[in-house]
């Protein structure tokens, strides 16, 4: 039995309900698929982890979705509303995210559908265009496996990565740390709310990597206006955003991909190359209010 079977068997026998999707990936899963997940439950063991608690992790951050989705349809607003209200109680708060809330997104990567095809497009659209060298800068890197896989692929780049949370940065600069061909010496994890620290640095950057972040904020409009600052006129933007999904610290809710597209434009941005994912089957990326996903590639128009 290799890693990601003995992942899959915890979550049968402990969580059947939550084991349908992922038992049909690992059997559908072409090989690229198949080696992906392999590599990252193996590093959650090399880093000291057991299966047991990453499924736990996993279970309660699904579990979580399921709830706040239901009062999401209820309500029509997400649970938190302010920044503030998310960085408290998530953010900052130990218990959340070194608890379970990123031990669970990272396994979301292999068994939300969703989130494997928006890591798909990172490489095979993101990082293929690339050049061979620049410099990059990645905004809420989270658990790390994307700044991790594009130090891997472009290793003569520069990575400067900021975010909110402390708990973030210890994460991902430990999955750095335990991803093969990557070395400290060309990237830098800052932990900053603000954005001064990148003002006062007054870098250009060649490429902005911006994941699953805008649905974070209250303002998602002002801060892309405020990312472009930072860019050179040629560089290219990733960007992705859940809609109409709900999560523990999601505040800005968009209705639909119209409206993703909308504000991307309005930020000064054109958009190269989309995908919009939704998270059941049965919806269409044409719909509203239906919960979904959104990745971009983009540049200053």
């Amino acid at each position: 039995m290799n890693h990601v079977e003995s992942f899959l068997e915890v979550l049968k026998n402990k969580y059947p309900y939550y084991a349908r999707v992922p038992y049909r990936l690992y059997k559908e899963g072409d090989a690229e698929y198949l080696a992906f997940a392999e590599m990252v439950t193996s590093q959650l063991l090399q880093q000291g982890k057991e299966a047991e608690q990453v499924v736990e992790a996993y279970a309660q951050m699904s579990t979580d979705y399921l709830r706040l989705q239901k009062e999401l349809e209820e309500t029509g607003r997400y649970h938190y509303q302010t920044f503030e209200e998310a960085k408290r109680h998530v953010y900052d708060n130990e218990k959340v995210m070194r608890g379970y809330y990123l031990d669970g997104l990272i396994l979301s990567q292999i068994w939300w559908p969703n989130h494997y095809r928006i890591y798909r497009f990172f490489i095979d659209v993101f990082l293929n265009s690339m050049p061979e060298t620049g410099l990059v800068c990645e905004v809420g890197p989270g658990h790390g496996l994307f700044t991790a896989t594009f130090l891997r692929n472009k290793p003569n780049w520069r990575l400067l990565a900021y975010d909110t949370s402390e708990f973030s940065i210890a994460y991902t600069s430990n999955w750095i740390s335990h991803t093969p061909g990557t070395t400290s010496e060309n990237y830098s994890l800052i932990h900053e709310y603000s954005g001064e620290g990148m003002k006062k640095r007054g870098d250009q950057f060649d490429s902005i990597i911006c994941g699953e972040v805008l649905e974070h904020l209250e303002d998602p409009l002002s801060f892309l206006r405020n990312l472009i600052e930072y860019a050179k006129p040629e560089a290219v933007f990733y960007l992705t955003t859940a809609m109409y999904a709900a999560n523990i610290d999601h505040l800005y809710l968009f209705h639909s991909a119209d409206e993703v597209r909308e504000l991307i434009n309005e930020s000064g941005l054109q958009i190269i190359e989309e995908e919009v994912l939704p998270v059941n089957e049965s919806d269409s990326i044409n719909d509203t209010d239906v919960p979904m996903n959104y990745v971009c590639t983009a540049r200053i128009q």
